[in-house]
């Protein structure tokens, strides 16, 4: 490839840089390209003895918030890149760099999906209902790319020093062990996998399109379930369609039973509330009254002696709680 000796035109500078600065970030620039030609092979897909997804410490990912054609084609093309690059403000704190979420320990895909915590509507980790149309790329580290994601500004190294400088440091986000922020951005050879929202798993001509632009990289729903394996698949097919219907399948079921138990769990608090009146209407009123009033309203059937004899049982066993209380 041919080197660049300045910033490329279109590329927005917008917090002013020092001379070392600019030869730095052109370097990284160049750095990018070098690595985006190179012919890379990439880890064999990682699971645990479940079938899930396997993340390895250091391994870092990038959402994006909506399913556009444009923008996955321009990641296709070239990579994850800091927006400046291509003229867009930076809205952050991390100018000329590219953001990431990462892996802070060796984990399964589903234990880092329960402890997803930012609600940014960037990512589609988490409940599987927020963010649910978003997707997000994920890239294990290895030994091609080190050099390149030293330039990580939330990283206490030498280039990671040398790359807060570049930014907003005041502004900088807490839980440094679990965000990447990279000087330029990541070249696309070097995404591993795909984790889609559970909409968009439902939409069989996504699924399709992702992997016509992304045909080495695998596809996983949130918690790791693989709907699309490169190393078995090579393009979409049946299977890949059955697999991710199924998955949507479980997903629905669970939200139903979900929904469910909350219905079942309010409707045990709405009887508990109203056997607590009942109880009290009982206890403080006279009992004829209380009988014709459960009568009437059809609260208690029976004749009136079995409603008096109801009645009256309850304020018994009214009183013999208060007197166990009490002892």
């Amino acid at each position: 490839m041919n080197k660049i000796s300045k910033i490329p035109d279109g590329f927005l500078v917008e917090k002013s840089l020092s001379d070392e600065q600019m030869e730095l970030l052109i370097a990284q620039i160049n750095r990018f390209y070098e690595l985006r030609e190179k012919n890379i092979e990439l880890d064999k897909v990682k699971v645990d003895d479940r079938g899930l997804i396997f993340l390895n410490e250091g391994t870092i990912i990038h959402g994006i918030s909506s399913f556009k054609v444009g923008v996955l084609e321009n990641i296709q093309k070239i990579g994850i890149i800091t927006g400046q690059a291509l003229g867009i403000p930076e809205d952050g704190e991390t100018f000329y760099c590219a953001d990431f979420h990462r892996v802070d320990r060796d984990m399964a895909m589903d234990e880092f999906n329960r402890g997803f915590t930012y609600i940014d509507g960037r990512c589609p980790f988490g409940n599987g209902r927020r963010g649910a149309m978003t997707l997000a790329f994920v890239i294990n580290p290895i030994k091609e790319g080190e050099e390149l994601l030293s330039y990580d500004c939330y990283r206490d190294t030498t280039n990671g020093i040398i790359t807060r400088g570049f930014t907003n440091e005041r502004g900088l986000l807490d839980n440094s062990n679990k965000l990447s922020s990279i000087l330029y951005g990541v070249p696309s050879n070097l995404i591993n996998g795909i984790v889609l929202g559970n909409r968009l798993l439902e939409n069989k001509d996504v699924l399709n399109l992702i992997i016509k632009l992304f045909p080495k990289c695998y596809i996983s729903s949130i918690d790791g379930v693989i709907i699309y394996n490169p190393e078995i698949d090579m393009k979409y097919s049946e299977v890949v369609e059955l697999r991710a219907s199924k998955y949507v399948l479980n997903f629905q079921k669970k939200l139903m039973e979900e929904e469910l138990a909350r219905s079942k769990n309010e409707t045990n608090k709405i009887k508990k509330l109203y056997d607590d009146f009942i109880e009290q209407v009982i206890q403080n009123c006279p009992e004829e009254e209380v009988a014709r009033l459960l009568m009437e309203n059809k609260i208690y059937q029976g004749t009136m002696e079995q409603v008096l004899e109801y009645v009256k049982s309850v304020k018994n066993n009214c009183d013999e709680r208060k007197k166990s209380t009490k002892l």
